[in-house]
């Protein structure tokens, strides 16, 4: 009975790990998804984070950057949050908030720009901090 046990721990756990074994990106995808992320990067780019997923095959990145005023490029006046897909470079999803960090809102108080992709839609978000919990725990992990 101890063998039996044991066999299924053992074929178990082999399986889990090939499976993680699969879908972890090799260095060299890991270089290319970093590559191409560094072309998101411009004068404004605070953080720019990559995640190559092996799985689905796509090279995610986030980008934070400060939204700077039309007339006084000194004058920071909100912050761009995208998750774009590197290569195919289409938007997964994109949260605008003001100068003191608050999602903008439409004179209905219904949020205006703070949304992921779902696979059915979308998700809205009221708080840059929610947006980017989600996409990190949805699309920046293993």
């Amino acid at each position: 009975m101890k063998c039996l046990l044991f066999a299924i721990a053992f074929l178990v756990f082999s399986v889990a790990t090939n499976a993680q074994t699969r879908r972890a990106a090799s260095l060299a995808e890991q270089k290319m998804c970093s590559e191409q992320a560094e072309k998101f990067r411009d004068r404004h780019t605070v953080v720019l984070v990559n995640h190559y997923d092996k799985a689905s095959n796509v090279c995610f990145v986030r980008t934070w950057d400060w939204v700077m005023d039309l007339n006084d490029a000194n004058k920071h006046v909100g912050d761009s949050f995208k998750l774009q897909d590197a290569f195919e470079k289409f938007s997964l999803g994109e949260c605008f908030t003001d100068a003191e960090g608050k999602v903008l809102m439409d004179g209905d108080g219904k949020v205006m720009n703070c949304w992921a992709a779902l696979p059915s839609g979308k998700k809205e978000f009221r708080t840059s901090e929610e947006w980017n919990k989600y996409v990190t725990q949805t699309y920046l992990r293993d």
